[in-house]
């Protein structure tokens, strides 16, 4: 996910890092509403299962993908900045 966000960033060179952080608000925000959407209602999981999947403690590293996505924009753009 962190190289699909710098490609972003690459193509996007005039986007600052406000704009790159609501990106990956957007991107996260997306990917969460699918998975349950997808989850719930296609694969008829249950609320309970599908929030099995953020539990940190219990090894579940979902969570971590998802904070990646939403912080890649904003970081590469930070990257970039300083170079």
């Amino acid at each position: 996910m962190l190289l699909v966000s710098w490609l972003f960033v690459r193509v996007s060179p005039e986007a600052r890092s406000a704009q790159l952080w609501w990106v990956g608000v957007a991107w996260v925000s997306a990917t969460v509403v699918f998975e349950f959407l997808l989850g719930r209602f296609v694969s008829g999981l249950s609320w309970q299962a599908l929030l099995a999947d953020y539990n940190i403690l219990r090894g579940r590293l979902w969570s971590l993908i998802l904070v990646s996505v939403c912080l890649g924009p904003w970081f590469w753009g930070i990257v970039r900045a300083k170079q």
